[in-house]
Parts: C-alpha cells; sequence; structure tokens
C-alpha cells in the first residue's frame, strides 16, 4: 500500500500497466547476491536499497511484447490518512493489472505474428498474394 500511500500524498495519477511476453525472450543464467553486487558497485551502506541482481541472456529478441495500460485512476483530493481509502485505491490498482495481465496474455496466444516464424509466413503469404494478383492483371 506504500505505493498508493505516496501517489495520494503527492496527488499522482496512477496509470496501471502491465507488460505479458518478455519471459519468452530472456532466460536467467545466474544472480548476482547482494553482498557481491554491493562490492562491485561500492556501496558502502547495507541499508542500499540494491537487491540480487539478476544475469540475463536474450534467448530470443525477436518475440513480441505486449503491453496493456489500463484506465488512469486519479488520487487527486484524497486523503493519504484515510487507510480505508489507500487500501481501496491499492487493490484497484491490483485489480486492474490483474485484468491487463489477462488481456496481454490473450492477445499474445491469439497473435499469429507473436513469433518471427509468424511474421515471415504473413510478409510471404502478402507477397504471392501480390504477385498472383499482378499475375491476373497481365493476363498470366
Amino acid at each position: 500500500m506504500g505505493f498508493a500511500r505516496f501517489a495520494i500524498q503527492h496527488s499522482y495519477t496512477i496509470y496501471p500497466l502491465a507488460s505479458v511476453g518478455l519471459e519468452d525472450s530472456i532466460r536467467v543464467i545466474a544472480t548476482i547476491p547482494r553482498p557481491l553486487f554491493s562490492y562491485i558497485v561500492k556501496s558502502k551502506s547495507s541499508s542500499d536499497p540494491i537487491p540480487s541482481t539478476p544475469i540475463q541472456i536474450h534467448t530470443n529478441p525477436f518475440h513480441r511484447l505486449y503491453f496493456v495500460l489500463s484506465k488512469e485512476i486519479s488520487t487527486e483530493s484524497l486523503s493519504e490518512k484515510d487507510d480505508a481509502i489507500v487500501k481501496s485505491i491499492a487493490s484497484k490498482v491490483r485489480d486492474d493489472v490483474e485484468v491487463a495481465i489477462r488481456e496481454g496474455i490473450h492477445e499474445m496466444n491469439h497473435d499469429r505474428g507473436r513469433y518471427l516464424t509468424g511474421r515471415l509466413q504473413q510478409w510471404c503469404a502478402r507477397k504471392v498474394a501480390k504477385l498472383i494478383s499482378i499475375l491476373g492483371i497481365l493476363g498470366v
């Protein structure tokens, strides 16, 4: 609920966003533990918000990614001191993001051009159709 309280406190508008498909394009091959990462970036404080850091490789950079932006949520004129309001905003964001994820997954699962091979097939089909049309016009 911290993000909701912060947004309300500063009257920020919240834009719920979901991203789907990246998990098909990257693979985590290792994780740098927090103490080692802190040493690498020369962090002296143990309170620095440095997480463990994944090392990733792109397994297929040609996969499509899907982004779904839900309707904005205004926090103008709300009180961050009212826990019920803060909780309702956090719940609204969670629910909107869940719906957006489902929409993104549906779009991804029904997109014939999701993978490069599908896009190449669609491109070839368009070129063949155009060639057939041209040949028909020429009477060949």
